[in-house]
């Protein structure tokens, strides 16, 4: 009863909201970066200017990407060869469009996972989502205009990951090309960081048929920073396990076997106000799945209605917080984790919490 108690307290001082995440600003960037106000300097017309059904994956390094955190893909943009270039447009009885991280590297000449499979499915990772499928009409095409692909929903997408970017097109049924070439880079080897490969006349293949070193068309990205569904450590409450670090996009984790513990390393610049550490049995849950948003813009990223979810002092912060160092274990298998919560009379709340860190014992 007395638990049930606490935890009622804790969620009024949280004051839940309704959305955790605000408006996101929209950025741009091309793929290769530094061509949204010019052009890549060579022309293809595969897939959107051939009458044949094509399916290609344009294949984008990592290291490309300007902001290096999740970002959500809200867009996709690709524009007639010259600036001064007009069309009627396009007309396709299906484009389907496939996003996704891939597990091999971009690379033509270098067997999986140091370069791209000759398979199609084999350089898709698990996150592979359809963000385009059904008829394409494009529309006219303004001289210098970019042509939107029209995807939907976003794609998550992180570049730190260090796994590289793919979009799949696949285009079945054309009615209308566009009637000129498309913008294109190439480059000597190591030089573009991209490449394309395909099938030229099958929009189901399994396996492609043509490929290209070093050359790639120039892709448009709008997109937006991915919501932090994370809490992160900060000065007034900071809790680290095993020396690692957590970016909002995930809990800080260690693996231990039975029985070898793992340290956890509490620190805060409130020394002497009233703290308290939350442990359970069960891992952490995101924002969106569970995990409750504050007030004063906090995550708790515990599950309050775990039956094993256990805070040391009874919420009671009747004891002065000093900086200290656990090592911390599980006598079985299983996975527990913890967040730190400090008194901190400036934060918005009245209190400050860490980050989630998990132990995961094999």
């Amino acid at each position: 009863m007395h638990r049930v108690l606490t935890l009622v307290s804790l969620t009024v001082i949280i004051l839940v909201l309704g959305s955790a995440v605000g408006a996101q600003q929209v950025a741009t960037q091309t793929l290769p970066p530094g061509l949204v106000g010019g052009v890549g300097g060579s022309a293809s017309s595969w897939p959107f200017n051939a009458t044949a059904d094509h399916k290609w994956q344009w294949v984008f390094d990592t290291s490309l990407f300007a902001f290096q955190a999740p970002i959500v893909v809200q867009e996709l943009s690709i524009r007639l060869s010259s600036p001064t270039a007009t069309s009627a447009g396009g007309t396709f009885s299906n484009v389907t469009v496939t996003l996704a991280s891939s597990p091999n590297d971009y690379r033509l000449n270098a067997a999986p996972p140091a370069g791209q499979d000759p398979v199609f499915a084999n350089n898709l990772g698990g996150d592979a989502s359809v963000v385009r499928t059904g008829p394409w009409v494009s529309g006219p095409v303004a001289a210098g205009s970019w042509i939107p692909l029209g995807i939907t929903p976003g794609f998550t997408y992180d570049p730190s990951a260090g796994l590289d970017f793919v979009i799949q097109i696949e285009k079945c049924g054309t009615v209308s090309t566009f009637g000129s070439t498309f913008d294109m880079v190439t480059g000597p080897s190591g030089t573009v960081f991209a490449n394309r490969y395909g099938h030229l006349t099958d929009c189901a293949a399994t396996m492609r048929n043509n490929s290209a070193n070093e050359a790639v068309l120039v892709v448009k990205l709008d997109y937006t920073a991915a919501p932090v569904t994370w809490q992160v450590n900060q000065p007034a409450a900071t809790l680290v396990l095993d020396g690692g670090t957590g970016g909002g996009f995930g809990p800080i984790t260690a693996t231990r076997p039975v029985g070898q513990p793992a340290p956890l390393a509490a620190t805060s610049t409130e020394v002497g106000s009233g703290f308290d550490a939350a442990f359970s049995l069960l891992p952490g849950v995101p924002l969106g799945g569970g995990a409750l948003f504050t007030g004063g813009g906090q995550i708790v990223n515990l599950d309050l209605t775990d039956p094993s979810l256990l805070f040391i002092f009874n919420l009671g912060f009747n004891i002065p917080f000093t900086p200290a160092t656990v090592n911390w274990s599980l006598p079985v298998p299983g996975t527990t984790s913890a967040q730190l919560v400090v008194l901190d009379p400036s934060q918005a709340d009245g209190f400050a919490l860490s980050a989630l860190n998990t132990l995961v014992v094999l």
